[in-house]
């Protein structure tokens, strides 16, 4: 089993490094795909900094809730209580995924996942422009993988 959404991402071959308002942008075009897909994919993300998570996203989120199977939010210190329909998984501070951002969207039809991790030398970059070494794909069976290893921490 592999631990975390990142390990899929082949650093030689399908990584790129791209600022944190790009992934934003990516994350966006994914949610609204999931929302109007026929086949009600189930959508699963983790959120690197839930306290600094818009309003915006979180009321996406509630929206992919009631036209998606699944809707799983993962967060350092996230609380269980993210909204009506959503599963929030709090992560402990010293969990590898509490510095990655995923975005999952898996259906019979659907097939997306962005995976990110961020820099560990962001601290001094201002939040928006913060860099992250990213991978994105369509292939099923990496994005199945992705999806499983955040389905098996969902108690």
């Amino acid at each position: 089993m592999v631990g975390s959404p990142f390990d899929l991402v082949d650093a030689n071959r399908n990584a790129r490094t791209g600022p944190q308002h790009l992934l934003a942008a990516f994350s966006r075009d994914i949610q609204r795909y999931a929302a109007h897909a026929i086949d009600r994919p189930m959508v699963l993300a983790t959120i690197p900094w839930p306290d600094r998570m818009p309003d915006s996203a979180l009321r996406r989120y509630r929206q992919l809730a009631q036209s998606c199977s699944l809707v799983a939010v993962f967060g350092c210190d996230l609380p269980a209580d993210v909204g009506a329909g959503i599963v929030g998984i709090p992560l402990a501070a010293d969990d590898s995924l509490c510095s990655q951002w995923a975005l999952i969207a898996l259906g019979s039809h659907t097939a997306f996942a962005l995976i990110a991790r961020e820099h560990p030398d962001n601290a001094a970059v201002p939040y928006g422009d913060r860099p992250f070494t990213f991978a994105m794909t369509t292939d099923r069976s990496r994005v199945a993988a992705a999806a499983a290893s955040l389905l098996s921490r969902i108690p």
